[in-house]
């Protein structure tokens, strides 16, 4: 089964579940998903070439 952000493990008590991937080339974006919430990808059209960060105030 898969958990949160597509991860293989249920996180711990008190952890949260966060995933990147980098993507392929220029034809997949990057992405980065937090709690099942994907805060940047190429659908939502905010990603680029270079360094993408999310600042996430939990």
């Amino acid at each position: 089964p898969r958990y949160k952000c597509g991860i293989s493990k249920v996180c711990p008590e008190k952890h949260f579940a966060f995933k990147m991937s980098s993507g392929a080339a220029n034809v997949v974006g990057p992405k980065i998903c937090v709690e099942d919430n994907v805060l940047m990808s190429g659908v939502k059209n905010n990603v680029g070439r270079g360094i993408n960060m999310a600042l996430v105030n939990g």
